[in-house]
């Protein structure tokens, strides 16, 4: 085990060690010297007008016998080159050492062990040993002061950055970045649950490279990097502990590994026996990690078990929430085989556009339920109108064209469907003014009821319907730049017919039926 040492203090009791030190000279012909734990001269009270010995012989006599007696944590009684008795005593308190005290005779068969020499030497031990002790207790209370302030700051600013709703995905990048922050280390990497290490090379693993590294790392580098974080993985999940590892060179299962890595930190994100993944550490070469990162290391990766947690508890519960909607929309349109998936098409060009439009994620997240959710209001209107193949009557166009607010009035009640209300309201309304319910024109309509009105119309002419066959996309394409300006916005449709060939290729993967070419009824 090695030493644990502490700065020795002399500054502040210079003047009384001295004295003490005179006394012994004068009166016992002791001369004293003091050493702090690297073997530093602090302070010599030693006659240097009659040395005792050569200069360098001496020095280097002192040097061993102070490493012995820091080795044997013990006083060790020598003879010097020059045949004359030395006593060397340990400053230590509470097992830290703090250096040596040298009592050297400048007699030839003095006795160091007499009382009157022995009181005075133990009086400047207490003197050198108590002062230490306390500006090192000073000293440790201020680092761990520190270290907990640290601690303080990474558990509130995961907690303000985070939010209590979050995917997975957003919470690794903020805890890596907020890894680098807190430790200088060339890399981290993030390995979910599940993985193991013959699943090297899999999407399992995300590896985060230094910001204040100029270069970009080579493949080599990377691969090292992935090697070594999936090895350290699979240790820490067999461990259940973190994994620490010094010198990747000495490690007999990851030198084989190691290159430019030298050094690796491995914390398993758990929460109680639940286990989320692991967050791996590396430092390059000639640098190792201190017990002051570990210990922030430790407590972020313990905070970021919890969000972890409590993030795949909401991904799980929206998993579940969406499949629910699914199921229902999947239950309405089964009844007609026509309709079927047209929900589902329409929330995927719904969300692609609101993407092309630069929309952030909560506006995306809400048309995805938007689209999914526009026609919902056509449960309660007879099949016998849904599935009409001719005309419809003044009476039958008349209760279709209350399914948007059929469709409100279904979910208004449900919480996380309060953003989506607008967008199912107004799908139907007309930029000119001449749509449904409302007669909304122009930016009236909400961007969502817009952006699904364009998708709706998409899908509703390239898809088979009870009255008629679908349309080519080529045909669906030239309809929709008719009605551009009028029935749909001008802008959004351009951005569909902009990307044209993108959304033919999902529309025809998405359907396989013979074509036609009657207009009768779009929608």
């Amino acid at each position: 085990m090695s030493t644990v040492t502490g700065e020795l203090t002399v500054a502040s009791d210079r003047k009384h060690l001295l004295a003490l030190a005179d006394h012994l000279r004068r009166r016992e012909g002791v001369m004293v010297r003091v050493f702090d734990a690297s073997g530093n001269l602090v302070l010599d009270a030693s006659d240097d007008t009659e040395p005792c010995a050569d200069e360098h012989e001496c020095k280097e006599f002192l040097e061993e016998t102070c490493a012995s007696c820091k080795e044997k944590d013990s006083a060790c009684c020598r003879t010097c080159p020059k045949g004359r008795g030395v006593r060397v005593l340990p400053i230590k308190r509470s097992s830290v050492y703090f250096g040596s005290l040298v009592a050297c005779s400048t007699k030839d068969n003095q006795e160091l062990s007499d009382r009157s020499t022995g009181a005075v030497l133990d009086a400047m031990l207490d003197i050198l040993a108590e002062k230490s002790s306390k500006e090192h207790e000073i000293d440790s209370l201020a680092t761990e002061l520190a270290l907990r302030y640290e601690e303080i700051g990474i558990l509130y600013e995961i907690d303000e950055k985070i939010p209590l709703r979050s995917y997975t995905s957003h919470v690794v990048e903020y805890v890596a970045e907020k890894a680098f922050s807190v430790i200088n280390c060339s890399c981290l990497a993030w390995i979910a649950n599940g993985s193991s290490v013959s699943s090297i090379g899999g999407g399992d693993c995300q590896i985060f490279w230094s910001p204040n590294e100029s270069a970009s790392p080579s493949t080599m580098l990377r691969l090292e990097a992935k090697q070594l974080a999936w090895a350290l993985h699979d240790r820490c999940i067999k461990s259940g502990d973190v994994a620490a590892v010094a010198s990747l060179d000495h490690d007999p299962e990851l030198s084989v590994f190691a290159s430019e890595l030298n050094s690796a930190l491995c914390l398993p994100l758990q929460v109680e026996s639940d286990f989320y993944g692991s967050l791996v550490a590396f430092k390059a070469r000639g640098d190792q990690f201190t017990s002051y990162e570990l210990k922030l290391m430790k407590a972020l990766a313990r905070k970021s078990a919890f969000v972890m947690r409590d993030s795949r508890l909401y991904e799980d519960l929206d998993s579940l929430f969406f499949n629910l909607i699914k199921l229902l929309v999947n239950t309405i349109e089964n009844k007609d085989e026509y309709t079927k998936g047209h929900s589902q098409r329409v929330r995927t060009f719904t969300v692609r556009l609101g993407e092309l439009m630069g929309l952030g994620k909560d506006d995306t997240e809400t048309l995805n339920l938007s689209g999914l959710l526009h026609d919902i209001g056509k449960q309660g209107i007879p099949d016998a109108v849904l599935k009409k193949e001719g005309k419809l009557t003044e009476e039958e166009r008349a209760l279709i064209n209350t399914h948007p607010i059929r469709g409100v009035n279904l979910i208004k009640h449900i919480k996380q469907f309060e953003k989506c209300l607008p967008h199912i309201r107004h799908h139907h309304e007309r930029i000119d003014g001449n749509g449904y319910p409302d007669g909304l024109k122009g930016e009236q309509i909400p961007l969502g009821a817009r952006i699904i009105a364009v998708a709706d119309t998409y899908d509703a002419l390239t898809s088979d319907r009870c009255y008629r066959p679908r349309f080519t996309s080529h045909k669906a394409f030239d309809i929709i730049e008719e009605v551009r300006g009028t029935q749909l916005d001008a802008d959004i449709a351009k951005l569909l017919l902009d990307n044209r060939e993108e959304f033919a290729r999902y529309s025809q993967s998405a359907l396989a039926s013979p074509l036609g070419t009657d207009r009768t009824r779009i929608i």
